[in-house]
C-alpha cells in the first residue's frame, strides 16, 4: 500500500535518472486541509473567536477607546520623528495611500 501524508510531495512526473526522493512540500493545499479538519458547529465557540478579533478597518478601530489612544500615539510618534511631511498636493499628482494594520 502506497500512502503519502498531506505534507509529503507526490511525484512530479519528471523522468530523473537518480531516483532521489522528492523534497517535502512546506505547504498544504486547501483540499488537504479540509480532508483532515473537523467542522465546528458550536455557535458559542464561533462567537468567542469573533469576540477576540482585532479591528480590520478604521471604522471598527475608531469605536474602541484603546485603539483611538494607540492611533493617537502612533501619529504623535510619526510627527515627532519627522517620518513624513504633509504638503499641499501638486496639480496632476496622485497622493500615496497608507494602510494601517491593527494588531
Amino acid at each position: 500500500m502506497n500512502s503519502t501524508s498531506p505534507l509529503s510531495s507526490s511525484s512530479s512526473g519528471s523522468s530523473s535518472s537518480d531516483n532521489s526522493p522528492s523534497p517535502l512540500r512546506k505547504t498544504r493545499s486547501l483540499h488537504d486541509l479540509y480532508e483532515v479538519t473537523t467542522p465546528i458547529d458550536d455557535d458559542v465557540t464561533l462567537y468567542c473567536h469573533l469576540a477576540t478579533c482585532d479591528p480590520i478597518v478604521f471604522k471598527e478601530a475608531i469605536n474602541d477607546e484603546k485603539w483611538r489612544i494607540v492611533m493617537d500615539e502612533e501619529i504623535a510618534s510619526i510627527e515627532k520623528n519627522d517620518t513624513y511631511k504633509l504638503i499641499p498636493r501638486s496639480k496632476g499628482q496622485k497622493p500615496i495611500g497608507v494602510k494601517w494594520i491593527y494588531k
